[in-house]
């Protein structure tokens, strides 16, 4: 059985991070049942526990599983599906009383199935419990979300990552796993358990350390552009060059993921440094704000913030034996002001 499904969260006392979401559920399953909400809202980057935590959820209201239906609302978001999953709602399920489902993706629903959906979760039948997960809630009618309880569901930092990696590998009977393949995989993961358990049953096998490195490094190809990118944010590279990174890295992935990457790896070499500023502004750039409602614009955004002044990198434009041209600035004086308190600032033609 691979790790990824053999430790997938099954508790909420298995669950790591989202420790907010979990003290939430947790009170609110609590309650006497006629007290608990008929809808759920989960959203946050691919495998971070959200379809996890719904069956967690599914089981705390005695739902026998015969009674969860999942559906990928990816490969059947039509309206056809919504009035197929309304009329089931009307019938009491076969095993137990109560029947959950559970719709995955479901900001690919059509609009005229969402507004199906609506009506149903704003009347529930009293033995009917909705589970909604997606990565792009603002694709989702906001009465939908006003009708839900809704958790935003964070990636794991890089502490949280180790301690789930490290009690995985104790519970496999392993000891003293090299350090150096855990930061990899770290990195690797992008916050996500389900990519962390990925990678580290690619590896969890081979006995020599270098091996295990170099398959870590053919596990993704967004690895190694992601890290490309962060040793250029290290570096100060230009817009004009870091922009075919942010390109290349925003076709497949989710940001919030690459935001959470770059968080992770600047962390690792934060730690291992004795003094660097250059991480420790970048690590604040991105711990400003999640990319979650806004997505591709605010991560080009924090990444183009870290990158130089053109008057900052003019000079090493020049030609190896080439004297370095003057700056593209020009100072300005502002006239009739004291001269012992003259303002001036650079500003580029």
């Amino acid at each position: 059985m691979s790790l990824q499904i053999k430790y997938r969260f099954k508790s909420l006392d298995d669950v790591v991070g989202n420790k907010g979401v979990v003290s939430s559920i947790r009170s609110v399953l609590e309650r006497d049942k006629e007290d608990i909400p008929h809808a759920f809202l989960f959203h946050g980057p691919k495998g971070c526990g959200k379809t996890s935590l719904a069956r967690i959820i599914a089981e705390a209201l005695d739902c026998d599983s015969a009674s969860v239906m999942e559906y990928d609302i990816g490969d059947m978001g039509g309206i056809e599906t919504v009035r197929t999953l309304k009329e089931a709602c009307q019938y009491l399920p076969i095993m137990g009383n109560v029947r959950v489902y559970v719709l995955d993706e479901v900001q690919s629903m059509t609009k005229p199935a969402q507004d199906a959906l609506l009506k149903t979760l704003e009347e529930p039948p009293n033995h009917v419990y909705f589970v909604l997960c997606t990565t792009e809630p603002e694709r989702l009618k906001e009465t939908i979300r006003s009708r839900c309880h809704m958790y935003m569901m964070k990636p794991l930092n890089s502490i949280e990552m180790g301690f789930l990696l490290n009690r995985i590998l104790k519970e496999e009977g392993i000891e003293d796993y090299p350090k150096t393949i855990i930061k990899e995989i770290i990195f690797a993961a992008e916050g996500s358990p389900r990519n962390a358990l990925k990678a580290l049953d690619a590896v969890i096998d081979i006995t020599d350390e270098k091996s295990a490195l170099e398959a870590l490094a053919s596990f993704s190809t967004t690895d190694a552009t992601l890290k490309e990118l962060c040793q250029s944010l290290l570096q100060g590279t230009s817009w004009d060059t870091l922009r075919g990174i942010v390109k290349q890295l925003e076709l497949d992935n989710e940001p919030e993921s690459l935001r959470i990457g770059i968080l992770n790896y600047m962390n690792t070499v934060l730690l291992g440094s004795k003094r660097n500023d250059r991480v420790n502004d970048i690590i604040q750039n991105f711990s400003m704000a999640t990319t979650m409602y806004h997505g591709k614009s605010v991560f080009s955004s924090m990444v183009y913030t870290m990158c130089p002044l053109v008057s900052e990198t003019k000079p090493f434009l020049n030609k190896p034996n080439e004297p370095a041209k003057p700056s593209l600035t020009k100072k300005l004086t502002i006239k009739g002001s004291d001269p012992e308190s003259k303002r001036k600032g650079d500003i580029p033609f």
